[in-house]
């Protein structure tokens, strides 16, 4: 395969993936009550920490069941 078609094929070939994050399951409910979210691991510690807490301000936002 020449150089140029094998270097366009990698180029599409990273393109059309989709961006793909390591993420974490946060639980915002109790122990029998499972309310969980995904959040990025790719967050500083301070960051996180904010946006769970800001989460659990808001969990009565979010719909839990169908």
């Amino acid at each position: 395969m020449p150089p140029d078609l094998l270097r366009m094929a990698e180029q599409e070939e990273r393109e059309i993936r989709p961006h793909q994050e390591e993420t974490e399951v946060v639980n915002l409910g109790t122990g029998e009550e499972k309310k969980e979210v995904k959040i990025g691991t790719c967050v500083s510690t301070n960051i996180r920490e904010e946006l769970v807490a800001l989460l659990r301000d808001y969990q009565d936002i979010f719909a839990w069941s169908y």
